[in-house]
């Protein structure tokens, strides 16, 4: 009953941020206390059509044409978001193709991006889970890109969420990566004061399953074949 109290004060405080329609996206500096953007975190912009604003939050580009975010700073399955990737300031649009949402005690706050056209940068490589320890959160909030570094706690091994303590994610930060060791091992959903929760990567897998994989090839990007002559 406790935990079922502490995660709907956590809904309550998740970090997404939301903006009207049409605003600029805020200038991102080249780095920040030293750090430097990675490119493949990135910022997401998903429009309301019913409130006229859209929300902002972070992802991590994890193939050419996949993004992972959170669920709550997207719209539905199959709505339209537009990505912005650093430092080339190129806005992509892409698709909500698959999402879960926390609902009580089931789902889990996380959604796949399928951009509509690949991306050069490298993409993050994906971890298999993540240990107790050191561990580091990224994000965009409101513009600024930082990076903070933490301790990973959880309630149990079989915990479907996992704590960070020492770092304190930001609003719009929602989405972004947990990096340990230079992968990624979960996705941040919330943060109350020194405290940041995310969805475990291992989680993560069981709703996307597209992770890892390279979408299939449209029937008209497929070359068409030679045709053959015989004498």
């Amino acid at each position: 009953m406790k935990f079922v109290r502490l995660f709907a004060i956590l809904t309550m405080l998740s970090i997404g941020a939301y903006q009207s329609m049409g605003a600029a996206p805020t200038a991102f500096p080249e780095t920040i206390e030293g750090k430097i953007p990675t490119p493949a975190v990135v910022r997401i912009f998903a429009p309301d059509d019913k409130t006229e604003s859209r929300s902002s939050g972070t992802g991590t580009l994890v193939s050419p044409v996949y993004v992972v975010t959170a669920a709550h700073v997207v719209g539905e399955k199959g709505s339209a978001v537009e990505v912005l990737f650093h430092p080339s300031w190129d806005v992509v649009t892409g698709k909500v193709i698959e999402l879960s949402r926390t609902e009580g005690d089931k789902g889990y706050d996380v959604a796949l991006i399928q951009l509509d056209k690949p991306r050069s940068e490298t993409p993050m490589p994906l971890g298999t889970k993540a240990t107790l320890g050191g561990l580091s959160i990224r994000g965009y909030s409101h513009g600024p890109y930082t990076e903070q570094t933490g301790t990973y706690f959880t309630l149990d091994t079989t915990s479907r969420w996992g704590l960070i303590r020492g770092a304190q994610a930001r609003n719009g930060d929602s989405g972004g990566p947990v990096v340990q060791n230079g992968k990624l091992v979960g996705i941040l959903w919330g943060s109350i004061p020194d405290q940041t929760w995310f969805t475990p990567i291992e989680h993560v897998y069981k709703v996307l399953p597209q992770l890892g994989k390279e979408p299939p090839k449209k029937e008209d990007d497929a070359k068409t074949a030679p045709r053959q002559y015989s004498l």
